[in-house]
This record gives structure tokens, sequence and C-alpha cells, in this order.
């Protein structure tokens, strides 16, 4: 499943979003349900005024640019270097990201807090973005809510 989410992933960013696409979503659940899976739980429920936000301008040529200079870097020695706290979030639904990942961010980086959100994709700002506000607002006045 995970190699078939990244692959639609990467199809998906080859091509421009334009306004008349990001309409056709906003008034069709069945055509969101199609196309974004691999990044929402729950593409029928997903407010449209903010997906429209964030899919408007988006993907393109530069998408492949991307993609190909983040092959280059090597993640792990990356996180390593970061020292000042982190906290996470993410969906327990997510079809990207794997448990490994996860636990790779635990291992390589000053994890102080975690929050998984419950029937949530790999757009947690998308289908919830009260709860990841309130997150970054709130999240270290509160402890550890993994």
């Amino acid at each position: 499943m995970f190699t078939l989410c990244v692959a639609a992933q990467f199809i998906g960013g080859l091509f421009p979003i334009s306004n008349l696409t990001t309409a056709i979503l906003a008034r069709s659940p069945l055509i969101r349900s199609m196309t974004l899976w691999p990044f929402l739980h729950s593409p029928r429920q997903v407010d449209v005024a903010i997906l429209r936000d964030v899919l408007t301008g988006s993907g393109g040529p530069t998408v492949l640019r991307a993609l190909n200079a983040a092959r280059r870097v090597q993640m792990k020695d990356l996180m390593m270097r970061v020292k000042q706290p982190v906290d996470l979030l993410w969906g327990h639904e997510d079809r990207i990201l794997t448990e490994g990942d996860i636990e790779a961010a635990r291992k390589l980086l000053n994890v102080t807090q975690e929050k998984t959100t419950s029937c949530c994709g790999h757009w947690p700002m998308v289908e919830f973005p009260q709860i990841v506000s309130d997150y970054l607002l709130n999240g270290s006045s509160r402890g550890n809510e993994r």
C-alpha cells in the first residue's frame, strides 16, 4: 500500500492544479475520494475551502526537480543535526508515513511531545486544522499525548 501511495503522490504532483480542478474537487466528493485517498483519511468530509487553499497552484514540473533533490538529502544525518526540541503530530491512518518513520523520528530527534490524531491521514492540517492549531499553540503546556 505504501508504494502505491507514494506513486500516487508523485504522479499527482506532476500536474499543475488549476482553479478548475479545485472547483471540480470541491463539488465532487467522489472525485475527492478517488484522487486524495493517499493524503486524507476522509476526503469526502474535508472542508473544501481549506482544500482549495492548499491545492490551488500546487503541482507541476518543479515537483520532479524537488523530488530529485529530496532523494539526495541524507535524512538521518539531517535529523541528527537538529538539536532543538521537536513535537510530533501525525494522523493515525497516514498512508505515506510508516510506523518505522515515526520510530526513526523518535530516535533521531529530541522529541518532547507527540500527538496522534485519530481518523486522520497524511494531512492533519487539512483534515483537522483546529487540532493542529491548538497543538502548535498550546502543545508545550500539556504532557505527552501519545
